[in-house]
């Protein structure tokens, strides 16, 4: 029996340890990837940035898609497009140079280009509306979010219906918040995985679809129900480590805090949330509200 045992123990270190092996050289084969896509695109002919002068840059043609066509893709590669087309150069975005962040911004403040920024994902789309300063003007999701968005909603109202729910976000929120549900409000958090264990009370998961993207972008939003079934969603964009001056909360050891963690090696580096939280400390981009129209299931 023990040499059973052993045997068992001895065939289960061997599967960590191949297990161990095979996340290693996932990681080192992302990492290699991600600071290929970049490279590539700092090689791609109509770049700018510290390679080029501002002379020599000419944006991609401003073609652009339905609003959300694609929303599904990965976070990284809609920023590489859109930085793409903005003509300036991925790197030198990453890294915070001038130019680059300069011709992203013109790019993307000038309205004939609203349509560039609604076929992405939220964030990306939402991110860029910050950073160039378009704001909310022009902004759309897409059919396929907007109905992502009513079936998250609706699921939360579902949620509500539950004691231990209500419980759950008074001593999480308080008082307040209990009072907005009380009038008809919807408030959605977001949390865990739709296959975990214990799942939180009042919280949609976000392994959902289309719920990765809200977390994101959206966070925590409150959903008001109107006159014809639907919903509206209105939302402040915000960094909560900008300055004070930029809606942030201006602490300086959050700074220092945020200044630090993103050092490291390329996947954290150039990792989109971590280069958009860059900008911020440094107080790039300006906060806005918007809204969402929801419309109910029939319309």
């Amino acid at each position: 029996m023990w040499g059973n045992i052993k045997r068992f123990a001895g065939d289960r270190i061997n599967d960590l340890k191949n297990a161990a092996d095979t996340v290693g050289n996932e990681l080192e084969y992302r990492t290699n990837q991600l600071v290929d896509s970049i490279e590539d695109h700092r090689n791609y002919v109509h770049t700018g940035g510290a390679d080029n002068s501002p002379d020599e840059v000419h944006a991609a043609t401003s073609w652009a898609g339905k609003p959300g066509q694609f929303a599904n893709k990965p976070v990284i590669q809609n920023g590489l497009d859109a930085i793409n087309k903005s003509g300036a150069n991925a790197k030198g975005f990453a890294d915070g140079n001038k130019n680059d962040l300069n011709l992203i911004k013109n790019y993307y403040s000038d309205s004939k280009n609203n349509e560039v920024l609604n076929q992405y994902d939220m964030s990306t789309n939402l991110y860029l509306r910050y950073l160039s300063g378009r704001g909310a003007e022009g902004v759309q999701i897409g059919p396929e979010r907007t109905e992502q968005l009513r079936t998250v909603i609706e699921q939360q109202k579902q949620n509500l219906q539950d004691p231990a729910a209500i419980e759950n976000i008074k001593n999480s929120y308080g008082q307040g918040h209990i009072d907005r549900i009380n009038k008809g409000h919807i408030p959605v958090y977001f949390a865990g995985s739709k296959d975990a264990v214990a799942p939180v009370k009042a919280t949609i998961p976000r392994d959902l679809p289309g719920t990765g993207d809200f977390s994101t972008s959206l966070g925590s939003f409150w959903a008001e129900p109107d006159n014809n079934g639907g919903y509206s969603v209105t939302d402040t964009y915000d960094f909560r480590y900008a300055p004070k001056s930029k809606g942030g909360d201006g602490d300086a050891n959050f700074k220092e805090f945020a200044k630090e963690s993103y050092k490291g090696n390329a996947l954290t580096h150039y990792h989109p949330k971590n280069v958009a939280g860059r900008h911020a400390v440094n107080g790039l981009g300006d906060k806005f509200t918007y809204t969402l129209q929801i419309p109910g299931a029939n319309k």
